[in-house]
């Protein structure tokens, strides 16, 4: 089971895998400062069993979502604009790691509207992962 935890306030993701038992097996930070890191330090350190009660706990502090899927195939669907190299794009994918891809994923729905908005075309699948065009603000 892959789940994240966001902190609200920063908007800084952790992305967590725990084995069936429960176990962690391992974590990706990317871009988290120090006072993030100690909180999702904490959490770490937990069972996945007692991720549910940190969630109702910290709900206005974090919030703890599971991961539905990161493959290629689900950022292509999602994209939902099928120019360029598509074996190019999932090269890019690839080399990611789960918590961009999920962020990548989740800020999809963010610049659609920001396009719709603003009258703005989309950019290539490929040139939105290479740019990481996902951090951008919208």
């Amino acid at each position: 089971m892959k789940i994240t935890i966001t902190e609200i306030k920063t908007g800084y993701t952790a992305l967590f895998e725990y084995r069936e038992d429960g176990q962690l097996i391992r974590s990706e930070y990317p871009d988290v400062d120090i006072a993030t890191l100690k909180a999702f330090y904490s959490v770490t350190r937990l069972h996945a069993s007692e991720l549910e009660k940190v969630a109702q706990r910290w709900h206005k502090v974090l919030r703890i979502e599971e991961v539905q899927s990161l493959d290629f195939d689900s950022f292509w669907k999602a994209y939902n604009y099928k120019v360029g190299s598509k074996p190019a794009t999932q090269k890019l994918w690839d080399k990611l790691p789960d918590a961009d891809k999920y962020n990548a994923l989740k800020a999809i729905r963010k610049y659609d509207n920001y396009l719709n908005r603003t009258g703005t075309a989309k950019i290539y699948p490929e040139r939105y992962l290479k740019h990481r065009r996902w951090e951008d603000e919208y």
